[in-house]
């Protein structure tokens, strides 16, 4: 059995890292996170990005994303780590993951090719408690309220909260 990558994701590897070598250097790293009232990532490489395609890769291509599997996106998570590349890139993902596992037919119609094109950012709001988020530890609130749900209770640990303008939030519905 083989373990290891295919040559289309060693491909790819090759790919992230010249692009990280060309527009992610320690000193370019050091200016986005120090940047006085910045959001602590750079909305141009984030729109870039989103062109290469890394940020639709597990996304279905019918919802605008490359539909390709983790171990593709891994490929691009430890080239991105290996700089320290400041983004949103994990939260998106994960919240795609989300909606994909459990969101409705009309949740991912309206909310999956913003995140795979990033004119979306997405993070998940599953830590309540110390210990891993499971469905047993959910006790967040959900109340029908009008057309509406509202939440009662508290998200904790939320990453890149400031970047996102989807929040992914598991709660329980009436109890």
């Amino acid at each position: 059995m083989d373990f290891g990558f295919t040559e289309e994701q060693e491909l790819l590897r090759s790919e992230v890292r010249k692009w990280l070598d060309q527009n992610c250097a320690l000193e370019e790293v050091r200016r986005i996170t120090e940047a006085e009232g910045g959001e602590g990532f750079a909305r141009e490489q984030w729109k870039e990005i989103a062109e290469l395609g890394w940020l639709g890769l597990t996304i279905p291509e019918a919802h605008g994303g490359a539909g390709l599997g983790w171990v593709d996106l891994v490929v691009v998570l430890e080239e991105t780590g290996r700089s320290l590349f400041p983004s949103p890139l994990v939260s998106s993902t994960v919240a795609a993951a989300a909606l994909l596992e459990a969101g409705s037919p009309e949740q991912q119609s309206r909310w999956l090719p913003g995140l795979a094109d990033g004119t979306v950012i997405g993070t998940l709001a599953a830590q309540e408690s110390p210990g891993a988020p499971s469905a047993a530890s959910v006790q967040l609130d959900g109340r029908a309220d009008g057309a509406g749900v509202l939440l009662s209770g508290e998200k904790r640990f939320v990453p890149d909260v400031g970047a996102a303008s989807l929040y992914v939030v598991p709660f329980r519905r009436d109890g």
